[in-house]
Parts: structure tokens; sequence; C-alpha cells
């Protein structure tokens, strides 16, 4: 029996050690997040996710290192941003930050595991910083979907993004939405609904194609038959060098006519929304 409660005493102390030195190294890691060198954000996120795997550290702590990996998500949406010409440039980021290093296999893991663990936190405060991940895929489109009418006002409100990237990856998440039932109340379908109207207004491929794979989805798609035709008629968006499927279009390559001929064939035919979470 004595063994046992030394035994149980050693563990004790040990787990408290243990968190004691993890909790240590929260506020280090927290301003490692803010280097203007990628490689060190990067090297900070490894511990960051170590430290709360191994359950290491106190409640407010492991909350600190959780809001500080969404903030560092917000950093690297900025840093992406940045890369496509889009924004500004962050304080302190040197030129060779952003050269053949920033294009590296090993940066782009590394952001996509960022936003694999800040989706994986299920956590509401991160929707902003998973709404700016969303022009690089479904992961993030995913998660901020998966939140349903609490994500709904500011995925609208990027569709109007200056970044047409960010603004076709909101898009994509009003698709999610409509695709895994997520928002199912008529208010908010309607408001889902004027937003690809919105979409569809703006003149950018990577808006307006999306758009047309997110009507598919909507229960009472027909609502849009009128404006498809007009679309499948007079898009003006076209892509030299291509050579269409079809005898329309007078053999010239208009995407978003194509996509919107499609979709009003489905409807006409009550053909099933196809799901394919590699569009995007």
């Amino acid at each position: 029996m004595r063994s046992l409660v030394l035994m149980l005493i050693t563990v004790n102390l040990t787990c408290a050690q243990s968190t004691e030195i993890g909790d240590a190294n929260v506020d280090r890691i927290l301003e490692e997040f803010k280097s203007s060198s990628w490689a060190e954000r990067s090297s900070a996120f490894d511990e960051a996710t170590r430290l709360i795997g191994s359950h290491s550290l106190n409640r407010e702590n492991g909350d600190k290192l959780r809001v500080g990996l969404i903030g560092l998500l917000s950093t690297e949406n900025t840093e992406a941003r940045t890369k496509r010409g889009v924004g500004r440039k962050l304080p302190g980021s040197a030129k060779k930050d952003l050269d053949k290093s920033a294009q590296s296999e090993e940066r782009s893991e590394y952001y996509g595991d960022l936003i694999g663990a800040v989706a994986d936190f299920n956590d509401a405060r991160a929707i902003p910083a998973l709404l700016g991940a969303t022009a690089t895929g479904g992961m993030a489109s995913r998660s901020v979907a998966g939140f349903g009418k609490t994500g709904l006002d500011v995925v609208l409100v990027q569709i109007t993004a200056h970044d047409p990237a960010l603004a076709g990856g909101a898009v994509f998440v009003l698709r999610d939405m409509l695709e895994f039932r997520t928002v199912n109340d008529a208010a908010s379908l309607n408001r889902i609904k004027n937003g690809l109207r919105l979409a569809l207004a703006r003149p950018e491929l990577a808006v307006r194609e999306p758009a047309i794979f997110a009507i598919e989805f909507l229960a009472d798609r027909e609502d849009f038959v009128p404006l498809l035709r007009l679309i499948s008629d007079n898009d003006p968006i076209k892509i030299d060098g291509l050579t269409p499927n079809d005898s329309e279009d007078g053999g010239q390559f208009y995407p978003v006519r194509r996509d919107a001929r499609i979709l009003l064939n489905k409807i006409a035919t009550h053909e099933a929304p196809v799901i394919d979470q590699g569009a995007n």
C-alpha cells in the first residue's frame, strides 16, 4: 500500500511539473507566432500543437494557445493574400519571405496543417480566420459551413471582398451549407439566395462559377431559371485557347455559360445534385 501511495505521489508531482513547464512556454510561443519568419512561426505552431495534444496545460493557458493559433491562421492568410498580390505586406516581413521559399512544399504543408488544427477546435471564434482561408480549398469552407447560421453573416459579407479568391471561397461555403444542410430555416436560405445573386453580379470567374455550383443544391433552384437562361446566352467571361465540348457559342469557350446550360438541363430533367467535394 505504501508503495502505491508513493507511486501516486510521484505521478502527481511529475504531472504537476509537466504542467508547469508547459504553461511556462505559452507566452514565449505566442511571441514566436508574431515572428516575421514563416519558418519560426511554423516551429512555434509545431510546439503549440504538441503542448495542446499532451494535455499538459492548465485550462487558461490551453485556451490562450488556441486563441493564439487562430490569430496565427489570420497572419498566414494575410501572407497568402500578399503572395497573390492582394492586401498590404505585414510589418517586418522580409522580401525573402515571399520568394521561392514562400512557394515551398514545406510552407504549404505547414499552412494546411494550421488550417486543419484550427478547424478541429470547432470554435466559433475561429470562423473569420477559417473564412479567410477558404481560397485554399474544401477543408476551410466545410469547417465554416459546419457552424451553420452562426457563420452566415460573415460569409455573406465576404462575398463583397475585393479579393476574388476570398469572395469565391465564401460562395463555396454557401454551397457547402446547402449541400450538407447546415442551414435550413427559410429566412437564412433566402439570404443565401440573395448572396448567390450578388455573386453572379460580380465580374470575376472565380466568383461567378462557384455560384452556379451552389445553386444546384437549392431545393427551389427553379427560381433561378430565368437568370440562368440569361447567363447561358450572354455571360461575358471567355477563356481564349480552349475549345468547348459542345457546339454552342460559335466554338468559343465561355465557362459560366456552359455551367449555366448544364444546370438548366439538370433542373429540366430533375437530376439530383452531384456531390463533388473536389470541386473546390
